[in-house]
């Protein structure tokens, strides 16, 4: 079993593109809250004022983000494919070496 939370960060390895995943086990529920952009504090204020009178930017402004059961499967195939990608690369670079190895042995 893992333990949670987990943390998920960018590629990029900026610390705002980040992830952070939790298990409510008693409601059943996992709960994905996602980080942020910091802005300065009067853009906040104007974006406060701009979402108590109802403006939303196409994008939306998202905090918590709640998996339901139904995406599992979905999940679980997103997750094969990075575990193949991984394992097809360390393969490549395996072969790489191996055929890099032969050429020193035949010259």
């Amino acid at each position: 079993m893992n333990n949670f939370p987990i943390l998920f960060k960018c590629d990029c390895s900026s610390d705002e593109h980040q992830i952070i995943v939790d298990v409510d086990p008693v409601e059943n529920m996992v709960f994905c809250h996602i980080h942020l952009e910091k802005r300065p504090f009067l853009k906040l204020i104007k974006y406060g004022l701009k979402y108590i009178f109802g403006y939303h930017c196409r994008y939306r402004h998202w905090e918590v983000f709640i998996l339901n059961q139904e995406d599992a499967h979905m999940i679980k195939s997103l997750a094969k494919m990075l575990v193949f990608q991984q394992e097809l690369k360390t393969t490549i670079k395996k072969a790489t070496e191996a055929l890099e190895n032969c050429e020193i042995i035949i010259k």
